[in-house]
């Protein structure tokens, strides 16, 4: 019984410790009385939780301010050199890569070709690739989290329906674990297909930042999508929620991906007579060739079809365009717009992406962010 009592208390000073942690994270520039407020805890509680993250160096005074009541208050912010986090998207053909500060603050970005040879030397060339970029700076770099192309089964912790073979039924989280340094923390690697990471990089700090239930929708090569519901990633059971390339579209069951992806757009221009890439379709379509711009309207149509289905279970507040064909939003979003009215009740404001080919990779970083946070507390507590 006493044991028990002693771990209630324990669990109940670490939830506090990451709560006002992660309120200074979230807010930055506030006082310790305005923290005390806001988490309905006792100032000395809150004075004593603070001395010890300063001490940790994770949390730093700024500013003095007056208060309402006169009294001159010292603000606080999460030091951003305390630690590194990194987001890494890997894709068919290469590895896009994203060092932030502990504050979400970009501090190195790369695109490299990927080590497409094996398993062992994808997972040889992330660790390689890590160590090089954090060697630059003098923080720790203590979490990781990788988007993938496919779903990641979070029960699992498995690879699912991976275009990159050799990752198919895979934990890559183990692995990542068993490949980099000691400074990652425990529990501080993270895996999840790329396009969901995109959707939380648009919430976070793109498209949807003003949102609290939106769906992101990535095209080019394929297609994906990532579905935010109250402020939350929803994954579904297995991890496959969002995946709307499976949804079959025409009376031959023809599945969407195959319908409005980049490779798709490029079997409806040859049926057209016309020789050209997705990019030149829309490019031609942007410049009012009728020819392109018919193929287009057909696109369109397709995609506003499997939104209705999105639309209709889930009536998102906002829709957001990625990938590769978010660069020709100018030319998709009005046909989109214009079909829908014709099968919903309520037609979602459609936008397109802020963050462009960041977007996983800020996603990724994001959620490396709430784990790093979990885990320093977790390691200065222990």
């Amino acid at each position: 019984m006493q044991d028990q009592k002693i771990g209630r208390v324990q669990l109940l000073r670490d939830l506090n410790y990451r709560a006002v942690f992660e309120l200074i994270a979230q807010t930055g520039a506030i006082s310790r009385v305005e923290v005390a407020n806001q988490l309905t805890l006792s100032q000395p509680s809150v004075s004593r939780i603070v001395d010890t993250l300063l001490q940790a160096n994770l949390v730093l005074e700024g500013n003095r301010v007056a208060s309402k009541a006169g009294r001159r208050q010292t603000l606080l912010d999460i030091n951003p050199e305390a630690a590194l986090v990194a987001g890494l998207s890997i894709r068919r053909k290469y590895i896009r890569i994203l060092i932030a500060d502990l504050k979400g603050n970009p501090i190195m970005q790369e695109q490299v070709e990927r080590d497409t040879t094996s398993l062992q030397a994808l997972i040889t060339q992330i660790r390689q690739l890590l160590d090089e970029k954090t060697q630059l700076f003098a923080s720790p770099l203590v979490a990781v989290c990788v988007g993938i192309l496919g779903s990641w089964d979070s029960n699992t912790h498995k690879a699912r329906s991976i275009p990159l073979g050799y990752l198919d039924g895979v934990n890559l989280e183990q692995l990542l674990k068993e490949a980099l340094t000691d400074d990652i923390l425990d529990d501080a690697i993270g895996v999840e297909n790329d396009v969901n990471y995109a959707a939380l990089g648009e919430y976070m700090y793109g498209a949807a930042q003003e949102t609290n239930s939106f769906f992101y929708t990535s095209v080019g090569s394929g297609v994906g999508g990532g579905l935010v519901v109250h402020g939350k990633l929803h994954t579904g059971f297995q991890g496959f929620a969002g995946e709307i390339s499976f949804l079959p579209i025409t009376s031959e069951w023809k599945a969407l991906e195959e319908l409005i992806s980049f490779p798709g757009i490029e079997r409806h221009a040859r049926s057209h007579g016309l020789d050209a890439s997705a990019e030149q379709v829309l490019e031609l379509a942007r410049s009012g060739d009728a020819v392109a711009q018919d193929i287009i309207q057909t696109i369109c149509n397709y995609f506003a079809l499997a939104m209705c289905s999105i639309i209709t279970v889930v009536n998102p507040e906002i829709i957001v365009i990625g990938g590769m064909i978010g660069r020709y939003n100018d030319v998709l979003i009005p046909h989109i717009e214009k079909r829908l009215v014709d099968f919903v009740p309520r037609v979602p404001r459609i936008v397109g992406t802020a963050l462009e080919d960041n977007a996983a990779q800020r996603g990724a970083v994001a959620r490396a962010l709430e784990l790093a946070r979990a885990g320093l507390i977790t390691r200065h507590l222990s």
